[in-house]
């Protein structure tokens, strides 16, 4: 994946808006899911970044369907979980882009 050791440099282990939009379609717009999620109160949120937040959100919406707001709890339910580790979503990222084939190059991104 070209200038993925770039991005990373720039953001760490995390997921831009941008980057996340690229995968998957926005059926909600970014500003109201991060608007959403600031209304709930979790401890451990601040590790995550808004597009951090979005893939969640948008990965469980794909799969199972869900509403908005269960998606966003079940987004800061992981989150907020003490097993959580600060580059697991982005690693999930890089995995859900290699089985399904998808090159991403990351220079556009930074």
């Amino acid at each position: 994946m070209s200038g993925l050791e770039q991005y990373i440099k720039i953001h760490g282990k995390h997921l831009t808006e941008e980057l996340v939009g690229r995968i998957y379609p926005c059926r909600w717009s970014s500003k109201d899911i991060l608007n959403s999620t600031q209304k709930k109160v979790y401890y451990n949120v601040i590790s995550a970044t808004p597009g951090d937040i979005l893939y969640i959100i948008y990965k469980v919406y794909t799969l199972n369907g869900w509403s908005k707001s269960k998606c966003i709890d079940y987004c800061l339910n992981v989150i907020g979980d003490y097993r959580f580790h600060d580059n697991c979503i982005f690693d999930d990222y890089l995995e859900m882009l290699q089985e399904k084939d998808i090159e991403i190059n990351f220079k556009d991104f930074i």
